[in-house]
């Protein structure tokens, strides 16, 4: 049972109608058949990775400050965290992409499908079980706009629930339906754009139950991310939350100045 992945795949081949009914359903692919070239003379610009901690009390602020105004909706912690991370991102890179700020972008992040399968997979399947939620695209404008922070954090609570266990069938389904695997790529312009993608540990039990014989972890840290435009949330402590920023040098220092994520988080030497 641990090692089934029959439940994450699919063995039946789409027609060419239900193919596009599959694809108009996942926004978060794209094919890529030919490779993307460079612009003559690009340069690499140099980014490195940030530690943020947002404090438990500062988490109850911060979900406070999002809180919905329908009273029937929901919002978590990681989903008001990230509201307020994709804003204070997207401020950073404006001046370094100078965007039409009516242009639409989107979160892309990933979902834990263990418990979203019904049944649930073995707590012990070992594998990556994930899918990939977009945001709606929105207007830059509308991302950043002065009273936007709860209604963001709304929309990433939002396309967390359009996960289902359809929406993990389909997805296999579609995949089993592209001849050329290598051509799926994630339809997200987060490296030197203006989109942000993320994925999330924040619910593994690192600091409580994963001991091998000598205790368990003082941390726990991805080594040498080698990405931008990404954010990763660290497994929850008892004193709040971690979260790793990946940003371009230049926007990475105005991350670190923003007033809004200053609130929330404060930056770890």
């Amino acid at each position: 049972m641990n090692l089934d992945r029959s439940r994450l795949n699919s063995t039946a081949k789409p027609t060419a109608t239900r193919m596009q009914e599959l694809s108009a359903k996942l926004p978060t692919f794209r094919l890529v058949k030919e490779p993307p070239t460079l612009p003559e003379g690009f340069i690499m610009p140099s980014f490195s990775p940030t530690m943020y901690h947002f404090p438990k009390q500062k988490c109850e602020r911060l979900k406070n400050d999002c809180k919905p105004s329908n009273p029937d909706a929901w919002v978590s912690t990681y989903d008001c965290m990230m509201a307020v991370l994709w804003r204070a991102t997207t401020r950073a890179k404006i001046p370094m992409l100078k965007p039409d700020m009516d242009k639409k972008i989107n979160l892309t992040h990933a979902v834990n499908n263990r418990k979203i399968l019904d049944p649930p997979l073995p707590d012990r399947y070992l594998g990556n079980a994930v899918s990939l939620a977009q945001v709606t695209p929105m207007a830059i404008k509308d991302v950043i706009a002065e009273d936007a922070l709860p209604a963001i954090a709304l929309a990433i609570r939002n396309s967390i629930s359009r996960i289902t266990p359809q929406s993990i069938q389909d997805s296999a389904e579609w995949v089993a339906g592209i001849e050329n695997k290598s051509q799926i790529n994630i339809n997200v312009d987060a490296f030197l754009g203006m989109d942000l993608a993320a994925t999330s540990w924040q619910q593994m039990t690192s600091y409580t139950q994963q001991d091998f014989g000598f205790g368990v972890p003082k941390a726990v840290r991805f080594p040498k991310p080698d990405w931008e435009g990404y954010v990763f949330v660290y497994p929850e402590r008892e004193e709040g939350v971690e979260v790793c920023v990946l940003l371009e040098d230049a926007c990475q220092g105005r991350l670190r100045g923003d007033e809004e994520l200053g609130r929330y988080a404060s930056l770890m030497e």
